[in-house]
């Protein structure tokens, strides 16, 4: 399974706010890094398909920061 890191909105009470197409959730998953201090944000790694993925990517509410290799845990 592929992963990659992303900047997502963080709303304290809730959490991160991933957008991710119900129908691709089979071997969803997130781990949050950090939260920015400077921006209601937060870094996550995702593990998911390439298809999640890059949909995140393409999303204008995330900010994808890059690619983890799967044998980098």
């Amino acid at each position: 399974m592929t992963s990659a890191i992303f900047v997502v909105p963080f709303r304290v009470g809730v959490g991160p706010t991933i957008a991710v197409d119900p129908g691709k959730t089979d071997g969803y998953g997130y781990s949050v890094i950090g939260q920015v201090p400077q921006a209601p944000t937060c870094l996550v790694r995702v593990w998911s398909d390439d298809a999640t993925l890059d949909a995140l990517a393409a999303d204008p509410d995330t900010l994808y920061v890059e690619d983890c290799p799967n044998d980098a845990l």
